[in-house]
């Protein structure tokens, strides 16, 4: 645990260290990462074994191209056939400090401190400091994000309040009466947070202390960063993580991308083959996280996004991704910070015999998600309030996502082929 911060930097030797040295240290990990889980993890081992891979051909990281992509879709896989983890944990279970359950439903391992300590660098880059007091509007039930990121905020002995997601009149007065410096969760959670203490009669430059931010889980606007910091003083920085590895990278004071975090490998590759591309080259990210406890060797994340190797004002030399994207394909979809399965949608649907055919719509009301269910009905008689009703609460319950409105459609006015999971947001 690190008591204290260069200036600038969460780890200076390591942020700044000269690219060619990186590469062989990365490769020197990987080496180690590769043959400890072949010997270690089965589900590892058993895919090797099946694509005639020996540990000894992973030699660099343009190596890591000939071993398949694993997605999400194959991890849920794995862990239904070995639960929970997959036949990828190489620790017993009291090493376990906790056990996380993202919908899919994935299962996520805690071990020591691997797991929060990119957060850490990342809120460390966004400005967080000695004597900040954090409000953490992230959830703290059963995924990663809030209990995580109190651990990365403690490390730098830095207090938060542990808000979770909803009760924003609340969280207004919580914010002001701690005199919150500083704001963890969404954008889009971050300007509610801001209407509702305008809606209250509060001027919020004069009667909050909040002075900076750092999001994620959505996409952060060119408007709305502007609005923040113009409007409301408010130094606002990104980071990209998921529940699987945590930060995969994030943003300096420089605001030209993320800087990708140096304790996992972020390729940049083709879809469809798993070849690695190259600076400036749209594809996949693909991590592997060089993780002894819980080792995820060239996991697909579904994001689609482009790095750069040119150097950052800011001194660190890791590359960086120049943008998220978007996401790959129709069985999943990213919306209010958390991903929506086609699987799971199909287990709620099948439960109603009155629904013939569905979509769900990924939309944008002003800064906040919104996720709209087309459904068509086999019977148009039925009585479509308390059918809304169920269908919402069994949707919630299952998918762990709120509808915000249901439209019915006439029988086959969704075509034949149509997506079932649609997402119409545009990012100004």
């Amino acid at each position: 645990m690190k008591s204290e911060c260069s200036a600038g930097f969460y780890d200076e030797a390591s942020e700044t260290m000269p690219v060619v040295e990186r590469e062989k240290l990365i490769n020197q990990r990987l080496q180690r990462i590769v043959n400890y889980a072949y010997q270690n993890a089965p589900a590892f081992k058993d895919q090797l074994d099946k694509e005639g891979i020996s540990p000894a051909q992973i030699q660099s990281v343009k190596d890591l191209e000939i071993i398949p992509v694993t997605g999400k879709e194959d991890l849920i896989k794995l862990q239904k056939a070995r639960p929970p983890f997959g036949g990828l944990l190489t620790v017993p279970t009291k090493d376990i400090i906790r056990i996380y359950v993202s919908p899919g439903p994935i299962f996520h391992p805690e071990v020591a401190d691997e797991y929060y300590s990119g957060f850490a660098r990342a809120f460390h880059a966004a400005g967080f400091k000695s004597g900040d007091v954090v409000l953490v509007a992230f959830s703290y039930h059963m995924v990663p994000g809030g209990t995580i990121v109190n651990e990365a905020f403690k490390s730098m002995g830095i207090p938060v309040v542990p808000a979770g997601t909803g009760n924003t009149k609340l969280q207004v007065e919580i914010a002001r009466l701690t005199k919150a410096t500083g704001f963890l969760s969404s954008p889009s959670f971050l300007m509610s947070l801001i209407e509702a203490a305008e809606e209250q009669g509060y001027e919020f430059c004069r009667d909050f202390a909040l002075k900076t931010a750092s999001v994620g889980g959505e996409i952060l606007t060119d408007s709305m960063r502007r609005r923040f910091e113009q409007d409301y003083g408010i130094s606002v920085m990104q980071f990209y993580a998921i529940a699987e590895q945590g930060v995969i990278a994030y943003e300096c004071h420089q605001k030209s991308g993320f800087h990708m975090a140096d304790n996992i490998i972020v390729e940049i590759v083709e879809p469809e083959t798993g070849r690695q591309l190259g600076p400036g080259q749209v594809g996949e990210v693909v991590i592997t996280n060089l993780v002894e406890s819980y080792p995820l060797i060239r996991f697909g994340t579904r994001d689609l996004s482009l790095y750069t190797e040119e150097p950052c004002l800011c001194g660190r030399t890791t590359p960086r991704l120049v943008r998220l994207l978007g996401r790959i394909g129709h069985t999943t979809l990213r919306v209010k910070g958390l991903f929506l399965y086609l699987e799971e949608v199909e287990q709620v649907i099948s439960k109603f015999a009155e629904i013939s055919d569905f979509q769900v719509v990924a939309e944008r009301a002003g800064h906040r998600d919104q996720i709209v269910m087309r459904l068509e009905l086999a019977d148009e008689a039925v009585g479509k309030d308390r059918l809304a009703r169920k269908f919402a609460d069994e949707f919630k319950n299952l998918c762990r996502l709120k509808v915000d409105r249901i439209d019915f459609v006439t029988k086959g006015t969704l075509p034949q082929g149509h997506p079932k999971l649609l997402d119409v947001r545009t990012w100004d």
